[in-house]
């Protein structure tokens, strides 16, 4: 479910994972991502406790807004990247990062950062993800 292409769907996939979790009910590995992502994330707490509200609203970028569901989506897409060593490199690139920050969390975040680019830029073009850019602006960081 979380692969969809129906925004309500993947909502509605997160926040099962989280009341589930609330709910102290069993969960799949999936969802434990979910929650994990979640737990560090105290401030989407709220909002996900209300799905009826989570459901429906948008985010825009033009007022600044995060999307927490966008960001979760992100944290669970490092985290597999990170398990598959997919792209190959990307968790030489990733500990590098964390290395110079000194900060797991923020290294994740910089490494969203660039993946949101890259997957936007490829949305806007039409095209695949370009992921040796990708893991090039990665290594890049990990320099700096």
């Amino acid at each position: 479910m979380i692969f969809s292409q129906d925004r309500g769907e993947l909502r509605k996939f997160i926040l099962s994972a989280w009341q589930k979790h609330i709910n102290k009910q069993p969960i799949e590995p999936l969802e434990q991502i979910i929650v994990q992502v979640l737990g560090e994330h105290s401030e989407y707490h709220a909002l996900f406790e209300n799905e009826d509200k989570a459901l429906g609203k948008d985010f825009s970028a033009e007022f600044n807004e995060v999307n927490p569901f966008l960001h979760i989506a992100l944290h669970i897409s490092i985290i597999e990247q990170l398990s598959t060593d997919q792209p190959p490199g990307v968790r030489e690139a990733f500990q590098s990062i964390m290395a110079k920050l000194g900060d797991e969390h923020e290294a994740t975040h910089r490494m969203m950062d660039v993946l949101a680019e890259i997957i936007w830029t490829a949305q806007d073009q039409q095209s695949m993800p370009d992921m040796k850019n990708y893991l090039a602006r990665l290594q890049a960081i990990g320099k700096k």
